[in-house]
């Protein structure tokens, strides 16, 4: 079936992936859906070598946007204040809440040193 995928990682500072998941396609278009969040990348310059690393690597197949706290603290007051309607966007609140379940557990695991990278494999 056609479509981007999307991966979360959690990487080191030496850019190796300790821990990832897949979120699969996405295909929604509502106020929950983690596609809003492709490219809302951190302005942290800590993060800037990693980022552009990344992306002359991938020749443009993958995109990489990379999450500070700021970021996900974003996605978990779209998760924490607001409902859902439709069927899709329950569908679309259940991938927030399993990507931020992962990522909790992943910063309990990992702790110190570690970003989140936000992976959508175009198609």
């Amino acid at each position: 079936m056609a479509g981007d995928e999307f991966y979360l990682e959690v990487r080191n500072n030496k850019m190796e992936i300790l821990d990832d998941i897949y979120l699969g396609k996405l295909r929604y278009n509502n106020m929950f859906s983690l596609d809003n969040w492709r490219y809302e990348c951190t302005n942290d310059q800590i993060y800037k070598p990693y980022y552009d690393m990344e992306e002359r690597k991938q020749d443009n197949q993958i995109r990489y946007s990379i999450w500070n706290n700021e970021i996900i603290e974003k996605i978990r007051n779209i998760y924490n204040n607001n409902q859902p309607i439709t069927e899709l966007e329950k569908e679309a609140r259940n991938d927030i809440e399993n990507a931020l379940n992962w990522i909790d557990r992943s910063s309990i695991k990992h702790k110190n040193n570690i970003h989140f990278v936000f992976v959508v494999i175009l198609d």
